[in-house]
This record gives C-alpha cells, sequence and structure tokens, in this order.
C-alpha cells in the first residue's frame, strides 16, 4: 500500500527516500516538459514535504522508468547537485514554462491538467 510515495522508505538515520515508478508500455513519455505525471509527481512530493512526511532535508526524491526516456526538464533537475542549482533550475523551469517576470506572458495558456 503507498504511503509516503509509491515506494516510501524510512532508513534508521532518519532519512527517507520518496521514490516514483512509472511504468511504460508505448510511446508514452512520463518525464516529457508537459507530462501530466510529471508535473503531479512534483506537487506529491511538495505536499509530502509541506505535511513533513518526506522532509526536504533528510529526504531523497528519485523517479523511476520502466523504459529509457528522456525530458528536458528532468534531465535539469537531475544534473542539480545542490540547493542552488536547483533552484537555478526552477527559475529556468519557471521562465519556460510561465514567460518571463513580472508579466509571465505564457503562464494563462498552461493547460489546466497542468497547472495545479
Amino acid at each position: 500500500m503507498e504511503s509516503l510515495d509509491d515506494v516510501g522508505i524510512e532508513y534508521e538515520d532518519g532519512t527517507f527516500l520518496g521514490e516514483q515508478a512509472k511504468s511504460v508500455t508505448g510511446k508514452e513519455n512520463p518525464i516529457s516538459d508537459r507530462a501530466v505525471d510529471f508535473w503531479k509527481t512534483f506537487s506529491n512530493w511538495i505536499n509530502a514535504a509541506i505535511k513533513n512526511e518526506l522532509p526536504p532535508s533528510t529526504s531523497k526524491y528519485i523517479i523511476y522508468i520502466s523504459q529509457p526516456k528522456e525530458g528536458e526538464i528532468a534531465e535539469m533537475f537531475s544534473k542539480a547537485a545542490s540547493i542552488d542549482e536547483a533552484k537555478k533550475v526552477l527559475g529556468v523551469v519557471k521562465q519556460e514554462i510561465w514567460g518571463n517576470a513580472p508579466d509571465y506572458e505564457k503562464r494563462e495558456s498552461v493547460s489546466s491538467s497542468l497547472s495545479e
């Protein structure tokens, strides 16, 4: 039964591992930049962090995919090796999806399935 995540592990040292497992049977890509499953994973992790179920300071968040797939945003997050690098990726993603601050001209065009 899912509790913390698809696969949730709590280690004896108090660290947590939250894993999302994505099964791919065809041409779908669950880590493409606009994939609903991709962004739902982040939403789930954010909610778990807010509830302190997967505290960011002691947790690792991993997406496993049953077949090789690529996603530019997923790759950028995967390569981020520090909090500062992850924050830079967030800035790039925000600009890519919403547009430029302060107007965020693309924000209104984000599909309702992704906007949450």
